[in-house]
């Protein structure tokens, strides 16, 4: 078995001696990075060290016994630098916020963009629903 990210790799499962096999093309993962990979290179680039992230990663709480601004201590955020734990959505969205990077991005190493809408596409979807709306009005009307 090749190591995944140079060739393709074969894992094999048993859930309750129920055997499968997945396999994965490297070509699908152009890095096998993860999250804490992706924050290290943020860090490295920005200039910041574990404490600044744990002074300004910040989370609101709005619960009914807890309100307010929340902070990541520093030695989750470590875990989570090294790969140690995988963080919870809100440490991924207060990350991505405060990095102004996308959180696919921080997730997966892709961002994933949808191409802007034409405004051909954008008047033919409206002159349908104008369409529509009229059908439904003559409708009511006989």
């Amino acid at each position: 078995m090749e190591k995944a990210g140079y060739g393709e790799a074969t894992y094999v499962y048993n859930l309750q001696n129920a055997k499968f096999k997945v396999s994965i093309d490297a070509d699908d993962f152009p890095t096998i990075e993860q999250i804490g990979d992706r924050l290290q290179k943020l860090m490295a680039y920005k200039g910041f060290t574990i404490k600044d992230l744990a002074a300004h990663i910040v989370y609101y709480e709005f619960g009914p016994s807890e309100f307010g601004v929340k902070k990541f201590d520093v030695m989750f955020i470590s875990d989570v630098i090294n790969n140690a734990v995988d963080p919870p959505s809100k440490f991924v969205v207060a990350a991505s916020n405060f990095f102004r990077v996308n959180c696919d991005w921080l997730l997966t190493g892709r961002e994933y963009v949808t191409s802007p809408i034409s405004k051909s596409t954008l008047e033919q979807q409206q002159k349908e629903l104008t369409d529509y709306i009229f059908q439904q009005l003559k409708k009511l009307d006989e």
